[in-house]
């Protein structure tokens, strides 16, 4: 059985660089996701491990292990919004920024899949005193709406609700988004054909001809 190799041992922080050793936590958390089978098993020593640290340090940085998933949940979902923000950002016409928005999601899924399964593999419970524009992912879900309100704003007559058009439309590209990660052997067309075919299915109020 080959021996795992060892983590090179970590310098010490200096006083006040608490901050430096709470990011390289996170860093060494975010490569151990990158194996799709690790997140169940992301723990304190391995975390600890992968940085080069005692378990000790870690618990200087983070509560518990479930203060520490959280963060990375942050980190992943910060990575997703700066992800789609840039691709949608520049574009001022909103139909062309939503597309871009959800071509580069199912890009980030499929470019990082092990996190992405990670990022929606657990089951959330809710908390009375959590505020919901808080939680990771919030930003991800206000950059769409934000899209999808500008598109029906500009319809005339009776529109769809834009919340409940945004949770349709986000369902429907984290399933193309799982499924192309779970079944990669399918013959799958493009990433930004199948975005664009349902983003019109959610918002054009007639199909085509």
């Amino acid at each position: 059985m080959p021996v795992p190799a060892q983590t090179p041992a970590r310098q010490r922080n200096r006083r006040g660089e608490g901050s430096q050793l709470r990011a390289e936590l996170l860093d060494a958390a975010l490569r151990l996701l990158e194996n799709p089978d690790s997140e169940g098993r992301l723990s304190i020593r391995s975390v600890a491990a992968e940085a080069g640290v005692a378990a000790q340090s870690v618990y200087l940085q983070f509560d518990d292990l479930a203060a520490l998933r959280w963060a990375v949940y942050e980190r992943l979902f910060d990575l997703l919004a700066a992800t789609v923000s840039a691709a949608a950002g520049p574009l001022a016409d909103p139909g062309a920024a939503i597309q871009a928005w959800a071509g580069a999601y199912l890009d980030f899924a499929g470019s990082n899949p092990a996190r992405y399964q990670a990022m929606f593999g657990g089951v959330g419970h809710r908390q009375p005193e959590w505020d919901p524009g808080e939680l990771p992912g919030s930003a991800v879900f206000a950059g769409l709406q934000q899209l999808v309100t500008s598109i029906l704003g500009r319809r005339r007559g009776a529109v769809p609700d834009p919340f409940n058009t945004t949770i349709c439309i986000w369902a429907s590209l984290h399933g193309l988004a799982s499924l192309r990660i779970s079944k990669p052997t399918f013959p799958w067309p493009a990433a930004s054909e199948l975005a664009a075919q349902l983003l019109h299915a959610q918002l054009t109020l007639r199909p085509s001809r």
